[in-house]
């Protein structure tokens, strides 16, 4: 008797367990990390990106520029 109860309940929860928590995982879980995962990283990773790196980008390089070119410009004034 125990044995058939427990081939019953290894075959039907076992189908139930892969049909409907796998549905479930893949449908919900995909639509949650679509949706929350790939907006985290649109809004904070490109704010980041613009700010922190435009930032560092203007301020380094546009200094670089400045001083090198107004150096350069100022050598061939003298000539």
């Amino acid at each position: 008797m125990s044995s058939f109860f427990d081939k019953l309940r290894m075959t039907l929860f076992d189908k139930l367990r892969v049909t409907f928590f796998d549905k479930l995982r893949m449908t919900l879980f995909d639509k949650l990390r679509m949706t929350f995962f790939d907006k985290l990283r649109v809004t904070f990773f490109d704010k980041l990106r613009v700010t922190f790196f435009d930032k560092l980008r203007m301020t380094l390089f546009d200094k670089l520029r400045v001083t090198l070119f107004d150096r350069l410009k100022g050598n061939f004034k003298k000539i």
